[in-house]
């Protein structure tokens, strides 16, 4: 059968167009795609050709996708809306990275996750990147009160500050970009610009400091300056926790890190993520369905599929107009 895929065929080049990919075997579903969801950390790495787990050139990235089964097996059967987390089956000659930006999605049954009735199909395409931020989330282990800085306001960061507030705790975000701010913090309440002296404000509003801060720029120089925003823990009291910083990045190269005033002083835990659980996957998926996590006013860019190549330099070349883009396939 044919199908149009968003083909990156050469470094920062991406293509669309129709592509033979094989039928669906058993326990395998075929999924007419409604709504893809870019990543962009991820793929415009995969672009640039830096990224150490995207196959080689040419390829399809993307990893978050919704649509309707159109042969279904076991439990998913015709006509469900599904989640995948991008597809098993790519063109021949095309390396999948993870096969996500695709008109049709052959996936085995097992990987894909049923949507309820009602749940926002548009917010479901971005499922896996909130449950990458719901994996940083969890791994920092959140008390109700909680003071947050979370640094870095792209699409991870927001989904991040919503996930620490929906937690109970106290959250600051830190980005350059206004209107990145104001999503995140509508009345620009505990909200700073990252500019000189900006840690002045924060030390008036957070005298003890903080006990989580979240770093998703991926630049190594904004973590080491942050770092000291954390609050000291107490010397004598022994069930006063660590302070947490929270990685939830991919950073090219080495961190280097204060040492002896920051992570020795502070007994600093340092808490790297990797990619989400499978039971974090049907955690969001609850946070959806239920509304606690409204993801529509950062899913604001929808093209069709075929502006893909557009879509991708517009984010790699003026990556401030917009957190992420999401292809409709319709």
């Amino acid at each position: 059968m044919k199908t149009l895929c968003a083909v990156a065929t050469d470094v920062n080049r991406v293509e669309v167009g129709a592509y033979d990919i094989r039928d669906p075997l058993p326990g395998e579903l075929l999924i007419e795609t409604f709504f893809s969801a870019v990543s962009p950390g991820t793929e415009l790495r995969c672009l640039a050709g830096k990224e150490p787990n995207a196959g080689p050139f040419p390829m399809i990235t993307g990893y978050s996708l919704v649509g309707k089964v159109l042969r279904g097996d076991g439990a998913i059967g015709s006509g469900d809306l599904v989640f995948a987390p991008g597809a098993a089956v790519v063109p021949e000659g095309v390396s999948r990275s993870w096969g996500g930006h695709i008109g049709h999605a052959i996936v085995p049954a097992a990987s894909a996750l049923r949507l309820a009735a009602g749940v926002d199909v548009l917010s479901a395409s971005a499922l896996a990147m909130l449950s990458i931020a719901l994996h940083g989330v969890s791994r920092s282990r959140p008390s109700a009160g909680d003071r947050v800085m979370v640094a870095g306001l792209g699409l991870i960061g927001q989904m991040a500050t919503m996930l620490f507030k929906h937690s109970g705790c106290q959250v600051a975000v830190c980005d350059p970009l206004a209107d990145r701010r104001a999503i995140a913090s509508p009345t620009g309440k505990n909200a700073y610009a990252h500019a000189p002296h900006w840690h002045t404000r924060v030390r008036c509003d957070f005298p003890d400091g903080f006990d989580v801060l979240v770093d998703t720029t991926g630049k190594a120089a904004v973590v080491a300056e942050n770092l000291p925003l954390l609050r000291t823990k107490s010397w004598d009291n022994p069930y006063d926790p660590s302070p947490r910083l929270v990685l939830l990045a991919s950073y090219p190269g080495s961190l280097s890190l204060d040492y002896q005033d920051t992570l020795f002083n502070k007994e600093t835990e340092i808490v790297t993520c990797r990619n989400y659980l499978p039971h974090e996957l049907r955690r969001a998926l609850r946070l959806l369905e239920t509304r606690s996590i409204d993801l529509r006013n950062i899913l604001t860019t929808v093209l069709p599929a075929t502006k893909a190549s557009d879509a991708f330099l517009q984010l790699r070349e003026h990556p401030e107009e917009q957190l992420t883009v999401v292809f409709d396939w319709q």
